[in-house]
């Protein structure tokens, strides 16, 4: 655990610089799956026998690598540093993004996966399917109106996880988004269209995010005060957790 923390990443970089050319590039990643994502971009413009990959296993200690090197000097042209946004235009903590420096637009790079382009492919290039079938678009347009009923809902419960991060200065609290089971909260049918919260899908969430502190009346109020404030005429994609709209 300890190896993985900014300091140590950070030393551990800087120990080996010698041992790599100076066209190598170092690119610093919040989780184990931010390399397959990436680096098929990052490829177009470099050698790819010339990256290093570090996983820092947070937001948090990426940033903290970034203010390390930054502030040594020595990789400040070699280093690229790739962060979810989250919440952070919501309650803070916002990265100014620079040459070196990538922040998603939307939550997570997992919102980018969940899109039309990727439908397509996911038509042709798994099911074996022509691109000029028929069905495509029909299937396609069940998608796009249940997921309308899908985000609706999840407006909903991220704003009860908003007022858990502290968001209109609240008291904030360490939430568990990793613990939500969505087969829990979400019953969807693509050829009815619906998509319906389960029985017992509040108190599930709740519980499992750790966003049970407030009485359910005050919860109410804010989060209907959350939602016209925040959320509403925004694009779902900058609040919708990337792993939540994945699952759907």
């Amino acid at each position: 655990s300890e190896c993985s923390k900014a300091h140590a990443i950070f030393h551990e970089v800087i120990l080996s610089i010698g041992r790599f050319p100076d066209s190598s590039k170092f690119l610093f990643f919040e989780g184990e799956e931010d390399p397959a994502f990436y680096l098929g971009h990052v490829t177009g413009y470099t050698v790819e026998e010339h990256l290093l990959s570090k996983i820092c296993h947070g937001r948090d200690d990426v940033l903290k690598v970034l203010d390390l090197i930054r502030a040594d000097g020595r990789l400040n042209e070699r280093a690229l540093f790739f962060v979810d946004k989250d919440h952070n235009d919501f309650v803070g903590g916002k990265v100014t993004c620079d040459d070196h420096v990538f922040q998603t637009r939307w939550y997570a790079i997992e919102n980018y996966i969940v899109s039309e382009g990727v439908f397509f492919r996911f038509w042709v290039d798994f099911l074996h399917l022509d691109s000029g079938d028929e069905r495509r678009s029909s299937y396609y347009a069940k998608f796009v109106k249940t997921y309308s009923r899908f985000e609706r809902k999840m407006a909903i419960l991220m704003a009860i996880v908003l007022l858990g991060r502290g968001i209109d200065g609240r008291m904030s609290r360490k939430l568990n988004l990793n613990n939500l089971r969505m087969d829990l909260v979400f019953e969807l049918d693509f050829e009815k269209l619906t998509c319906r919260f389960k029985q017992g899908a509040g108190k599930h969430f709740v519980l499992a995010t750790n966003c049970d502190e407030y009485p359910m009346k005050a919860r109410i109020s804010a989060i209907r005060q959350v939602i016209a404030r925040h959320l509403r005429g925004r694009n779902s994609k900058e609040f919708i957790r990337g792993k939540y709209e994945l699952w759907f």
